[in-house]
């Protein structure tokens, strides 16, 4: 599989008619197609990193606000563009900033002239409509989906469609049933990449940490679909086949969470005792679930001294307010897979049914001593010679992406 490779990413925002900047005047070629006003969802919140600003012109759309326009600083005229790229997302997160960011970046890096509109479809399929037919009137070279909402949407609709697209930041389509082989050669229009590490693999890195395991206990959010097709569901199965007792710890959604976890924890930790009245042989585990790693000063409080592990390295982070340790695939790292991806699409270097899927391994690993010391949790070596990300003792960040910092 391959590691470490860049991303594009589809932002579901609205268009509207463009206006030629130098007459004022319609560009014939470039129909309004927004029927829908001010129905897609702004993008304030993308903060992208000042570093990669300094290379990228990054501004609203002159007739629509909502709707972010970035082109290279070196290029005066819009027309002289290589290429022409939608980002497509369908709700608000930092994943997608982080993705965002990254694909920049690494475009920048790798002289990608090109044209990115970001929008934000708001998870409603009448918009992301609107965008795709916007996107074969404008001739857009290439459509980047960001997230598992985005993706369900133009693999339910487009995917047998004449406009490329990639995959960014989305759970695992085969274990979603999308598609049926990681590696076999399809006839489509769609490159997919996964947020997913194998279970087989998730559990080897668990077994070094804890052969004895007894119990874990699941934290996820049962109405997150993608999450219950890719990690709870197919964890379960395989637990059960290895003899490991599973304890669930589900909420319903991010409001209600902290209330849920509250109550849950403390009962799955009587249940655990029961099952391991030493609990040495216990963990919980996070998967990636907003609702439950966004919430994770809560779920540390009720835990106690038993393990707090994640399926998600964003889990992991500085301070005590931290999974003790993550294995699974940075967003920024996935990014970088389907940047590459997008690269050799946009360059004619490959059919997008040609790619595997983009499977990141082996996996990020994140630690954080500080919380390690706190329960009493010995960290293998194998662990701290492999990570990705290490906070140390005091909480604070050690080593980044695999690159050690020096600390004044």
């Amino acid at each position: 599989m391959i590691r470490n490779i860049s991303l594009l990413v589809i932002v579901a925002l609205s268009f509207t008619t463009v206006v030629s900047a130098e007459t004022g005047t319609t560009n014939p070629s470039q129909k309004t197609i927004v029927q829908s006003g001010n129905a897609f969802s702004d993008l304030s919140w993308m903060d992208i990193d000042p570093n990669v600003k300094a290379h990228w012109a990054v501004n609203s759309h002159p007739k629509n606000g909502n709707w972010l326009q970035i082109h290279p600083k070196s290029t005066s005229n819009l027309n002289s563009v290589d290429y022409k790229v939608i980002i497509s997302v369908s709700k608000r997160s930092k994943s997608y900033v982080l993705a965002l960011t990254k694909l920049l970046e690494v475009f920048n890096n790798q002289k990608i002239s090109a044209l990115i509109s970001v929008i934000n479809i708001n998870k409603k399929e009448n918009l992301l409509d609107e965008v795709m037919h916007y996107a074969k009137e404008s001739s857009v070279d290439l459509v980047v989906s960001m997230g598992s909402q985005s993706e369900a949407l133009l693999h339910k609709n487009y995917r047998n469609g004449s406009i490329p697209i990639v995959t960014s930041t989305n759970k695992d389509p085969v274990l979603l049933g999308q598609i049926e082989s990681y590696t076999a050669p399809r006839k489509s229009n769609m490159a997919y990449t996964s947020l997913n590490v194998p279970l087989s693999i998730q559990m080897k890195y668990l077994e070094l940490l804890k052969p004895n395991l007894k119990v874990i206990g699941l934290m996820y959010n049962k109405n997150h679909t993608a999450v219950m097709g890719t990690e709870v569901t197919p964890t379960k199965e395989l637990l059960k086949q290895q003899g490991i007792d599973v304890i669930d710890i589900a909420v319903t959604d991010s409001k209600t969470a902290i209330d849920t976890l509250t109550i849950r924890i403390p009962n799955a930790l009587k249940e655990m005792q029961k099952l391991d009245p030493g609990l040495n042989n216990s963990i919980f585990w996070v998967t990636s679930s907003t609702a439950i790693f966004s919430n994770i000063e809560t779920v540390n409080k009720y835990t106690e001294r038993v393990p707090v592990i994640a399926g998600i390295p964003n889990a992991v982070t500085t301070g005590e307010n931290s999974a003790v340790i993550a294995f699974g695939v940075d967003r920024r790292t996935n990014a970088h897979q389907a940047t590459l991806y997008a690269i050799d699409i946009l360059k004619g270097r490959k059919e997008p049914g040609n790619f595997p899927v983009g499977i990141v391994t082996p996996p990020d690993i994140s630690i954080n001593f500080l919380v390690a010391k706190k329960i009493g949790l010995k960290i293998p070596f194998f662990y701290i010679e492999n990570a990705t990300f290490i906070y140390d003792y005091t909480g604070q960040v050690v080593r980044d992406f695999g690159e050690n910092l020096v600390i004044h």
